[in-house]
């Protein structure tokens, strides 16, 4: 655990962590505070720290498996090619397919898919109150405000995009037989469209997006821009 924690360092999570080892035993909501303060200034602390138990609260919800945890594309799902048959390819740790009967395991496609949507839901009312943070920060803190709120925001885009991977997967197969399912099918390439832009667009503004330290870099931007060409491919098929 050492080596994944430390190689996300700089995080709040070990600045948490740190003000908790100091001596006198620190209150714990004070030590939320004081690291809230490094990024968004002492001003917006107690609202940062809302939004964090907001963000606490739906992570709560994870649907923690072996298969899901390494197999499926959560870590980087606005990044992921969408095939419109299936591929076949099966899955190697941290090397996803376009299969969720196999990195949905034991929980199944339909169970993981709910619980994805939502959770992004309930980040999303995290990322509300974060932002009314971010908005009031003054300069001095501005930068590290806005990349902090790009990794939540990141975090939001990866559930929504999980979940409609997974819609995409159950409806592709009977889409050139059922004008239902081609109008359910553009309308999820179109908000995965959505998804995958704006990630695009976090990628380009911090390069910490997509790395891991043991691994390095999942994906690039480039590699989010094919994913949205090929959508634009699939689009113009079910048109």
């Amino acid at each position: 655990m050492g080596a994944w924690i430390f190689g996300g360092y700089p995080s709040p999570n070990l600045l948490v962590a740190r003000e908790l080892c100091r001596p006198g035993q620190p209150n714990p909501a004070t030590a939320l505070r004081r690291v809230a303060g490094l990024y968004y200034g002492k001003a917006n602390a107690a609202t940062v720290v809302r939004a964090w138990k907001l963000f606490s609260d739906a992570f709560r919800l994870y649907p923690f498996s072996i298969p899901f945890q390494y197999r499926s594309p959560l870590h980087i799902a606005p990044a992921v090619t969408w095939p419109l048959t299936p591929t076949g390819v099966a899955p190697r740790m941290y090397d996803t397919s376009d299969d969720p009967e196999v990195y949905c395991e034991p929980y199944g496609p339909e169970t993981i898919r709910t619980t994805l949507e939502t959770m992004a839901s309930q980040w999303a009312k995290g990322l509300a109150v974060l932002r009314q943070a971010l908005d009031k920060t003054d300069a001095a803190y501005r930068r590290t405000a806005e990349r902090d709120y790009g990794v939540a925001e990141a975090f939001f885009l990866c559930c929504r995009s999980a979940a409609n991977h997974i819609r995409f997967c159950a409806l592709r197969g009977t889409w050139g037989s059922s004008a239902g399912t081609r109008r359910q099918l553009r309308a999820l390439v179109a908000d995965e469209l959505e998804l995958a832009t704006r990630y695009y667009r976090l990628m380009r503004a911090d390069s910490r997006i997509a790395f891991e330290a043991s691994m390095q870099y999942f994906v690039l931007p480039n590699d989010v821009r094919e994913k949205i060409l090929g959508l634009h491919q699939i689009m113009a098929h079910l048109e």
